[in-house]
């Protein structure tokens, strides 16, 4: 039996009807019927599919090992659209990353799902760098996921490399963070110098998070130590960071002139300026040398 709407709406939509009431027999005979899965719902300027549809209902509970895929699978078994995009710029694929359903994204890579996006889409990508699913970040960068391409959304630009940053746990109690995930991103050749929409570039980030082994890689990836106009300068950040000085000597060794400024919206800063306001006495020794 079809879903209850299907007389007024159309089979079309019936298939999002059973997805909403999670009716895998009923959703089974509206496509043998002639269905169409990829076939959108547009009610009240809000675009829906069914595979976006039946992605949300799946209940990822971590005391359980495998959630009910039967919808999910479904759908693709009668050709559902992987690169359809909802009204928010989200891909089948891109909710996949965030449900982290690893399964699922092999079965739509091998369905041609795309790995890469364009302006307005959220990355596959970065969600499952936000996930810190390293499987699942290591299978899109083989089948071609290309690090460096932004995830442009509502005025928001971001990257795999920072996103991944930003989640490492620093605990000085620790030598070595786990950077495990970094260090992949720049395996596929993710790079130390992209910009977010705040101006912050990977190996910024890095030097705030005093993260010293991914300093030292990420120079060696060809890292700039030095900054224009409206970017965040690495130098300060480590001067910032007083709890990790050899970041600030490894800079200055490489390059870094203090006398180069960080202007940001907020105003005009100078390394040195930072320096004594941290009392950093041995590395404001060491600027002065370079200095003169």
């Amino acid at each position: 039996m079809w879903c209850k709407s299907e007389c007024q709406q159309g089979p079309e939509i019936s298939v999002n009807c059973c997805m909403q009431e999670k009716a895998p027999r009923n959703s089974r005979t509206v496509m043998r019927e002639g269905a169409d899965p990829s076939v959108p719902e547009d009610i009240a300027d809000k675009c829906s599919f069914a595979l976006h549809i039946a992605l949300e209902l799946v209940s990822v509970n971590s005391a359980h090992a495998e959630p009910d895929l039967t919808l999910v699978n479904l759908l693709l078994d009668y050709g559902a659209d992987t690169n359809t995009l909802s009204s928010s710029g989200e891909s089948p694929l891109y909710v996949t990353c965030s449900k982290v359903l690893m399964a699922v994204v092999q079965k739509m890579l091998n369905c041609g799902a795309k790995v890469n996006v364009s302006k307005g889409q959220k990355s596959p990508l970065i969600a499952a760098c936000r996930k810190r699913h390293t499987s699942i970040v290591e299978l899109l960068l083989r089948e071609g996921a290309d690090p460096n391409v932004p995830e442009d959304v509502a005025g928001r630009r971001s990257f795999a490399l920072n996103i991944a940053l930003e989640l490492v746990s620093v605990n000085f109690a620790h030598a070595e963070p786990d950077s495990t995930l970094v260090n992949l991103l720049l395996d596929y050749g993710a790079d130390t110098n992209t910009l977010s929409s705040s101006g912050e570039s990977p190996f910024y980030v890095a030097c705030s998070k005093g993260l010293t082994t991914v300093v030292e890689r990420m120079l060696k990836c060809g890292a700039k130590v030095n900054v224009s106009m409206g970017q965040k300068s690495p130098l300060i950040a480590a001067c910032e960071n007083k709890q990790h000085p050899e970041i600030v000597e490894l800079l200055l060794k490489e390059g870094a002139d203090p006398n180069v400024p960080e202007d940001v919206a907020d105003g005009r800063s100078f390394a040195l300026h930072v320096a004594l306001k941290f009392a950093l006495v041995p590395l404001l020794l060491m600027s002065l040398r370079l200095i003169q």
